[in-house]
């Protein structure tokens, strides 16, 4: 399988998840997702789960940003994406969040914004 472009949705992707998953390439194979790197986040917020794809990457030395995506609609409205985002919070400095509609809903760099709390991110 060669390359996509970003933000176009693979051709393996159903409702269900990857119709290949059990001989999917090996760039998806290598991929982690929060979810997958981050053992202490519960069942419940795996992507399939709350609707939302979490992705964390280190963008400088000790900046870490993260992007959520919204996969399902209405999912940023459920409490499972509010403790997922209040957990963002913490270990990251910089959250963007992209709805179904591919909208930035929210951005939030937490120097910025300490007093956010669970709701939604500061603009």
């Amino acid at each position: 399988m060669g390359s996509k472009p970003a933000g176009v949705p693979c051709t393996n992707l159903d409702v269900a998840g990857c119709r290949k998953y059990g001989t999917r390439p090996t760039a998806c194979r290598n991929f982690l997702c929060a979810w997958l790197a981050d053992r202490s986040w519960p069942d419940a917020w795996r992507p399939d789960r709350s609707g939302l794809l979490c992705l964390r990457e280190e963008l400088a030395s000790g900046l870490v940003g993260a992007a959520v995506y919204e996969i399902r609609p209405g999912a940023l409205d459920s409490p499972e994406s509010q403790a997922i985002l209040q957990a963002l919070y913490v270990t990251t400095t910089i959250v963007v969040v992209i709805d179904t509609n591919r909208q930035c809903q929210s951005f939030a760099h937490l120097a910025d914004a300490p007093a956010a709390g669970p709701g939604r991110l500061a603009a």
